[in-house]
């Protein structure tokens, strides 16, 4: 149930943000529409306005159809099958809604075609010169402050958990700290690309690009601060109830609206930037003649362009130039995190609660089995082995906690042990060398017993 939550909490409002961020697609926008160079007194012709009316039928089912899926996860069993299906949804999620805009695209490029307006790859790339074309509006000593903060956090949080035997909530509370910094790295990248060339005037480029990149400063910045705050509540739910996840799920639930906040409130900003420059658009720069380098409208392909990163024309931010050796590698990363980690995690985390446990009395050891060794206890070592129907309060330190398998290291009151069991059986077995205290079970009670009389004899 805790676990349900979390996953609703964290991911589920990604489905909704992605719509909003798309839902403009088929909106007239910067002399674009759905990602196609566009003219605006070609907006209102019959065939457009019926490629915009199915875009938004599509999206509207599609948003409907996504929204659903996560809630058959409430009666899905164990842990393993409902995270698969989670992380199969964030895939989709993220792929999906592109289908509508694909389609829209090809419909409206046909349609240009049809009219006798060019769609092939402009070949000309246009610089901004003044100022080199740079315009730079990221400073570092404003995400310092945050940084700092969240560094301190992070180290107080590793010397505090580590005195404690507690290394795990340490090194949670470091990775939260690092996307703070995460935070500048990006905003820093993003300030960093070439000027935008939208007219003949460079100063009416300096000032648009000035004004965009300025905007994309406070997001990041708002980001920073949103995750410091974050990390610190994170940290101090740790310190006062390692236990309860109640805390944490409802701060990670103000943590992800902050930030779905910042995003709409971005976009919001960024549509009136663009309609304040909107009369200051010269037709030379709409970019109408290389519609055909954006498959899709989302994806950008120009061996004649030789820049790596260029301004979506669907959504928010930049995206890369396949064309380019760099675009090759940043896209390659992303499909192998979808095809190859995403579907391993999901495989591995099944083998890990269906797989049974395994323990048995071989070669004069107590071998515990799972998906390896797990732990060999030499016989002579074991000082005492009891036969208990009732574990003690067991809290995990590293390993795994599931519902049907407990593995790993543990605490017992204030004492380390060692556990290899499933908490959902009979009888357990309680063994005593002389450095540590273990906690196991077969797979089944039989067995466990069949040890038990085995090992005491």
């Amino acid at each position: 149930m805790v676990v349900q939550i979390i996953f609703f909490v964290a991911m589920y409002p990604i489905l909704f943000l992605m719509y909003f961020i798309l839902r403009p697609a088929g909106e007239f926008k910067n002399g674009y529409c759905f990602a196609v160079g566009m003219k605006r007194d070609w907006i209102g012709q019959k065939e457009v306005v019926e490629i915009q009316e199915g875009y938004r039928r599509e999206a509207k089912r599609l948003l409907i159809v996504l929204a659903l899926i996560p809630f058959v996860t409430w009666v899905l069993p164990g842990f393993a099958i409902p995270l698969t299906v989670w992380m199969l949804w964030m895939v989709a999620v993220c792929i999906l809604p592109m289908i509508p805009v694909a389609r829209a695209n090809g419909r409206l490029k046909r349609w240009k075609r049809a009219q006798g307006f060019s769609t092939s790859v402009f070949s000309e790339t246009y610089t901004e010169m003044k100022n080199a074309g740079a315009v730079r509006r990221v400073k570092f000593l404003p995400f310092l402050i945050p940084m700092l903060l969240s560094g301190a956090v992070a180290a107080g949080s590793l010397a505090y958990f580590g005195r404690r035997d507690l290394p795990a909530y340490g090194v949670v509370v470091v990775s939260f700290a690092l996307l703070t910094a995460l935070c500048y790295g990006v905003a820093l990248w993003m300030d960093r690309q070439k000027t935008q060339v939208i007219s003949n005037d460079s100063d009416v480029n300096v000032n648009y690009t000035r004004a965009k990149k300025s905007l994309w400063k406070n997001t990041w910045l708002g980001m920073a601060w949103t995750n410091t705050v974050y990390t610190a509540v994170t940290a101090v739910v740790f310190v006062i109830n390692r236990s309860t996840v109640v805390a944490l799920v409802w701060a990670t639930l103000v943590y992800t609206a902050a930030l779905v906040w910042l995003l709409l409130l971005h976009m919001k900003k960024s549509d009136r930037i663009d309609a304040h420059y909107e009369e200051k658009r010269e037709e030379p720069y709409d970019a109408a003649a290389d519609d055909d380098a954006w498959i899709g409208g989302v994806i950008y392909y120009n061996k004649k362009d030789k820049r790596t990163m260029v301004s979506q024309r669907i959504g928010i931010g930049t995206t890369t130039n396949l064309a380019t050796t760099t675009g090759k590698v940043f896209d390659m990363i992303g499909l192998v995190t979808l095809l190859v980690v995403i579907p391993f995690c999901c495989i591995w985390v099944m083998l890990e609660e269906y797989t049974p446990l395994q323990l048995a009395v071989k070669d004069a050891a107590l071998v515990a089995e799972h998906l390896g060794v797990a732990y060999e206890l030499p016989l002579a070592d074991i000082e005492k082995i009891t036969l208990i129907e009732e574990l003690p309060r067991l809290r995990k330190l590293n390993g795994n906690g599931m519902e049907n398998i407990y593995e790993g290291t543990f605490r017992d009151g204030a004492e380390r042990c060692e556990v290899f069991l499933n908490p959902q059986n009979g009888v357990f077995l309680q063994i005593e060398t002389a450095e540590e205290t273990y906690y196991m079970s077969a797979a089944e009670d039989a067995a466990t017993v069949e040890i038990y009389e085995a090992v005491a004899r």
